[in-house]
């Protein structure tokens, strides 16, 4: 699905509109926004029970203040529904959270 263009709210009420694709997988994909510095991550996981799952994840994970120091896309916003995602910082160099849940030591 491309959504160059399209308008995504976050739960704050701000508005973003969708510019380029950065990378798609198994999860989401992440776009870059129109005049900023942010990023945006959409999930495609469709079910009710699992969207809910991952949101309440998402959630609990941009309220650890400890990650604040850590070079990971760690998210700062949730998007509104229908939408399942998050907004966060776009910065070289940063990781995924799961890259540091699952490396090895």
């Amino acid at each position: 699905m491309k959504l160059k263009g399209k308008r995504i709210i976050d739960e704050r009420g701000q508005v973003y509109e969708l510019e380029s694709e950065l990378g798609r997988g198994g999860q989401g994909a992440v776009y870059t926004v129109k005049g900023g510095k942010r990023a945006i991550k959409i999930l495609f996981d469709r079910s009710k029970h699992r969207r809910e799952l991952l949101r309440g994840q998402l959630q609990n994970i941009r309220l650890m203040h400890d990650l604040r120091d850590l070079a990971i896309a760690a998210p700062l916003e949730m998007l509104q529904a229908p939408h399942l995602g998050y907004v966060m910082e776009l910065l070289t160099g940063m990781g995924s959270i799961s890259q540091l849940i699952y490396r090895r030591c």
